[in-house]
Protein backbone atom coordinates (compact mmCIF):
# COMPACT_ATOMS: atom_id res chain seq x y z
CA UNK A 1 0.00 0.00 0.00
CA UNK A 2 0.80 3.36 -0.17
CA UNK A 3 0.09 6.98 0.80
CA UNK A 4 -2.51 8.63 -2.29
CA UNK A 5 -3.77 11.59 -1.04
CA UNK A 6 -7.18 13.11 -3.15
CA UNK A 7 -7.69 16.68 -3.14
CA UNK A 8 -10.22 19.22 -4.67
CA UNK A 9 -8.53 22.78 -5.64
CA UNK A 10 -10.18 25.87 -5.06
CA UNK A 11 -12.85 26.96 -8.15
CA UNK A 12 -10.13 29.53 -8.86
CA UNK A 13 -7.00 27.65 -8.80
CA UNK A 14 -5.63 28.12 -12.30
CA UNK A 15 -1.82 27.17 -11.22
CA UNK A 16 0.22 23.99 -12.50
CA UNK A 17 -1.18 20.76 -11.58
CA UNK A 18 2.60 19.46 -10.72
CA UNK A 19 3.01 22.62 -9.17
CA UNK A 20 -0.57 22.08 -6.87
CA UNK A 21 1.25 18.46 -6.61
CA UNK A 22 4.38 19.85 -5.23
CA UNK A 23 2.80 21.82 -2.81
CA UNK A 24 0.47 19.19 -0.94
CA UNK A 25 3.04 16.98 -0.47
CA UNK A 26 5.74 19.34 0.45
CA UNK A 27 2.85 20.36 3.50
CA UNK A 28 2.29 17.12 4.09
CA UNK A 29 6.23 16.38 4.57
CA UNK A 30 6.34 19.42 6.87
CA UNK A 31 3.24 18.76 8.74
CA UNK A 32 3.41 14.75 9.44
CA UNK A 33 6.98 14.18 8.54
CA UNK A 34 8.53 12.85 5.19
CA UNK A 35 7.16 9.23 6.07
CA UNK A 36 4.02 10.15 5.64
CA UNK A 37 4.59 12.09 2.14
CA UNK A 38 2.06 10.89 -0.36
CA UNK A 39 3.09 9.07 -3.43
CA UNK A 40 0.78 10.79 -5.35
CA UNK A 41 -1.78 13.79 -5.36
CA UNK A 42 -4.79 13.26 -7.11
CA UNK A 43 -7.26 16.80 -8.01
CA UNK A 44 -11.08 15.80 -8.22
CA UNK A 45 -13.80 18.16 -8.74
CA UNK A 46 -15.61 16.81 -5.82
CA UNK A 47 -15.79 13.71 -3.81
CA UNK A 48 -18.81 11.37 -3.51
CA UNK A 49 -20.86 12.09 -0.87
CA UNK A 50 -23.92 11.07 1.14
CA UNK A 51 -27.04 12.59 1.41
CA UNK A 52 -25.17 13.87 4.64
CA UNK A 53 -22.64 15.23 3.36
CA UNK A 54 -19.82 12.59 4.62
CA UNK A 55 -17.17 11.59 2.19
CA UNK A 56 -17.67 7.98 0.98
CA UNK A 57 -14.14 6.87 1.31
CA UNK A 58 -15.00 3.47 0.56
CA UNK A 59 -15.63 4.62 -3.03
CA UNK A 60 -12.66 7.03 -3.72
CA UNK A 61 -10.57 3.55 -2.35
CA UNK A 62 -12.32 1.05 -4.62
CA UNK A 63 -12.12 3.49 -7.94
CA UNK A 64 -8.53 4.39 -7.44
CA UNK A 65 -8.28 0.47 -7.04
CA UNK A 66 -10.04 -0.68 -9.83
CA UNK A 67 -12.54 -2.53 -7.56
CA UNK A 68 -16.11 -3.40 -7.89
CA UNK A 69 -17.82 0.32 -6.35
CA UNK A 70 -19.87 -1.82 -3.41
CA UNK A 71 -23.46 -0.59 -2.80
CA UNK A 72 -23.99 2.66 -4.26
CA UNK A 73 -27.43 3.34 -2.94
CA UNK A 74 -26.52 6.52 -0.23
CA UNK A 75 -24.75 8.57 -2.59
CA UNK A 76 -25.83 11.74 -3.12
CA UNK A 77 -23.74 13.36 -6.17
Amino acid sequence: QRIVVFVVPDAGWTGDPNELERLVKDQVALRLGKPFRPSQVCAVRQFPKTRTSKVMRRVIRNLYASRDLGDLSSLDN
